[in-house]
């Protein structure tokens, strides 16, 4: 099986800062998108910023289907 493509902004995302870093991650069914407004924020203070994609999710509902709570 291949893997399904991301939904376009769906991505996760890194924002370089000082040498305090934030991990934020989204909800279940959710995207790192819907929480860049939080990182930006952090970000805007000065803080280094991550938000990954968990498994499964932006893709489609069949790749989301295959995934299980121990997959990162």
């Amino acid at each position: 099986m291949t893997a399904a493509m991301v939904i376009p902004g769906a991505e996760s995302f890194f924002i370089p800062g000082n040498s305090i870093g934030i991990l934020i991650c989204h909800g279940f069914n959710g995207t790192p998108q819907s929480v860049r407004y939080l990182g930006e924020k952090f970000a805007a203070k000065g803080f280094t910023v991550f938000a990954p994609r968990l498994a499964g999710h932006g893709t489609d509902e069949y790749e989301m289907e295959t995934i299980h709570y121990q997959d990162g």
